[in-house]
């Protein structure tokens, strides 16, 4: 069974190890997405964009 922790509940908080070549794929993903999302709000009206919140 896979129980899901808080990020504090980790046995190495907070001194992560990260595999740089591993995750560099979802980091450029994040970008990438994070741009898209950030051009398509910039289409909505002021008062619209006052609303959205990520």
């Amino acid at each position: 069974m896979n129980t899901k922790k808080w990020i504090w509940q980790h046995q190495d908080f907070p001194n992560f190890n990260y595999d740089y070549k591993e995750i560099e794929p979802m980091i450029f993903r994040f970008f990438e997405k994070s741009g898209e999302l950030k051009g398509k709000i910039s289409y909505l009206s002021n008062s619209e964009q006052d609303n959205f919140s990520i």
